[in-house]
């Protein structure tokens, strides 16, 4: 699956606000946004080492529970990055409405393992609905993109090309 922006999103905004005219982005002012997914809704907190950007990272957490995350191998694009923990993947600069990103590797389910690294699929006009399951996937930073069940807030979109 690769991700299509909705439209163009300028730095720190997300594409849904981006001004449509040249006097209305005179007239708006650079708020920071991030890039968000439509549902479900859950934030997805980045684990400190992620957000540095390290490679790999072992926690050991409560219970004495080891805990191995990954950081995404597919490099994140100089226009984008990833921030603190919660916050999940911003512009840093415009970028233009059609932009594609992918693919977003996961597993085509019925119902998510996990609602914060999945993504909703629908076909228009044929009832076809599932989820692209990221949950068990390593190495996809998309995963990361923060879902939002506002439509006026969506400013990505998943797109299905050659059924992938």
């Amino acid at each position: 699956m690769v991700v299509s922006l909705a439209g163009s999103s300028d730095e720190g905004e997300p594409a849904a606000t981006a001004a449509t005219t040249e006097e209305e982005e005179e007239e708006e002012e650079s708020m920071e946004e991030p890039l968000n997914m439509g549902p479900p809704s859950h934030d997805q907190p980045l684990l400190a080492a992620e957000a540095a950007g390290e490679d790999s990272a072992v926690r050991l957490r409560a219970h004495h529970e080891l805990m191995v995350t990954h950081v995404p191998t597919l490099a994140v694009p100089p226009e984008l990055e990833l921030r603190d923990p919660a916050m999940g993947v911003w512009t840093r600069q415009t970028v233009p409405r059609g932009t594609r990103y992918g693919p977003f590797r996961g597993k085509w389910i019925p119902e998510p393992l996990d609602l914060r690294y999945a993504w909703e699929v629908r076909v228009l006009g044929s009832g076809i609905r599932g989820f692209v399951d990221a949950s068990t996937e390593f190495g996809n930073w998309l995963k990361l993109v923060r879902s939002t069940n506002q439509s006026e807030a969506q400013n990505v979109r998943p797109l299905l090309l050659a059924g992938q």
